[in-house]
């Protein structure tokens, strides 16, 4: 048994909250964002393919092995938007405040609408922090996340 333990995934494709709030930054139509300290590892989808594949050949029985790239806050990943787009990075809102919105937009996906904000969203947020590291990806399987932030860039341009 071999295990592939992935970080957040982006890129082509992502249908996402995450995705949808960044869409919906970009053609302005999000007036804030979470206020949170929780942090959250990203690699481009087809880096985290390619370490996948790996992880099934030449991974070792009974070990796991984490694909994770660099590390963001909500706060980073809104400014780099934000310069992207030539304005100002959305308003931070405190988590309790977006609670019963979240609740509302989880209502609301019942009957097929998709909102970038849903209760376990905000779960995710509490200000955890989900880092780890690739070490042993990168050692035994020759995997690199890559240029997190330049991956990052082009797929958020696309917006």
């Amino acid at each position: 048994l071999k295990i592939a333990i992935p970080g957040g995934a982006f890129g082509a494709g992502d249908i996402g909250p995450l995705t949808q709030a960044f869409q919906d930054f970009m053609r302005g139509k999000l007036p804030f964002q979470p206020d949170t300290r929780s942090r959250f590892q990203l690699c481009h989808v087809e880096r985290l393919c390619d370490g996948l594949i790996r992880v099934l050949e030449r991974g070792q029985p009974g070990r796991n092995y984490l694909l994770t790239g660099q590390d963001y806050s909500m706060p980073e990943l809104f400014a780099l938007l934000a310069d992207l787009r030539g304005a100002s990075a959305p308003k931070k809102m405190p988590l309790d405040r977006l609670r019963p919105l979240a609740r509302g937009m989880d209502l609301l996906s019942h009957l097929g609408l998709r909102g970038p904000l849903s209760v376990e969203t905000l779960r995710v947020l509490d200000g955890s922090t989900y880092t780890y590291t690739a070490r042993r990806a990168e050692t035994e399987l020759g995997w690199n996340a890559g240029d997190v932030r330049a991956d990052l860039l082009d797929w958020l341009k696309t917006f």
